[in-house]
């Protein structure tokens, strides 16, 4: 099947409507529900370091280490070190970058994707990106952003905030499960025509999605840490 024919089918099983609704969400409105979470860093459990590779802080130095597993990564990565944004790697035996976190002291202006400014409370830090290569993924590696925890602990602040669109369940549940709580506030980012952005915010009462979490309780409780008055769950990425 020829890649014209292929497109054709697609776009034939859709059918008219089907193909309507998708133009107009990519091509005229896109709307992001983003929900505000929250993590405190006070009782943190103690930091844990991994047994293979070493972390170390992102510098411009380190941007060759991104190529093997993130070299679609590697011009955000680039951007983010001009940008003076703190950074942690985690290099394998080969100095390879197998994962990385991403933060921002205070108020943080996402170019990449929103574009818009994500605004923090005073004394508080913003968690802007992570991502661990799929090979390494539930090897523990996720240690990094417990790292990424004490390190903002250290610098001063006394939350860690960070953004999860509603709809992207897997990353809130890993979210939640890692320590991070609802803010009880969803910032709505609207697109216009790929190009005009329009964001407005409204709250809610929380828990609102709790319920998210207990579907991958299971398979999330074997990289916990062990127990501790204030667990927090080790799992493989944000």
């Amino acid at each position: 099947m020829t890649p014209l024919t292929a497109l054709w089918t697609k776009i034939y099983r859709k059918g008219v409507l089907g193909n309507l609704r998708w133009f107009y969400r990519h091509a005229i409105r896109q709307q992001w529900d983003l929900v505000w979470l929250q993590h405190p860093l006070h009782n943190l459990p103690p930091e844990r370091t991994v047994s293979s590779g070493r972390t170390e802080r992102i510098r411009a130095e380190l941007l060759p280490a991104f190529e093997r597993y993130f070299p679609q990564h590697r011009h955000i990565v680039s951007d983010f070190v001009q940008q003076g944004l703190t950074g942690l790697v985690h290099l394998d035996h080969d100095n390879h970058a197998i994962a990385f976190v991403w933060l921002a002291a205070g108020d943080y202006y996402d170019q990449h994707v929103y574009h818009c400014w994500l605004r923090v409370p005073p004394g508080s830090a913003y968690l802007v990106y992570g991502e661990i290569a799929p090979h390494q993924r539930r090897s523990g590696k996720a240690i990094l952003l417990n790292q990424a925890f004490q390190l903002c602990k250290q610098l001063g602040y006394t939350e860690l905030r960070a953004v999860v669109e509603a709809g992207n369940r897997p990353s809130l549940s890993l979210c939640m499960a890692l320590g991070f709580n609802e803010a009880g506030e969803i910032l709505q980012v609207t697109r216009w025509f790929r190009r005009l952005y329009r964001t407005s915010s409204k709250t809610y009462t929380p828990p609102r999605f709790a319920h998210v979490v207990r579907h991958n309780h299971r398979r999330l409780q074997h990289a916990s840490p062990p127990a501790q008055s204030h667990p927090q769950p080790q799992t493989d990425l944000l």
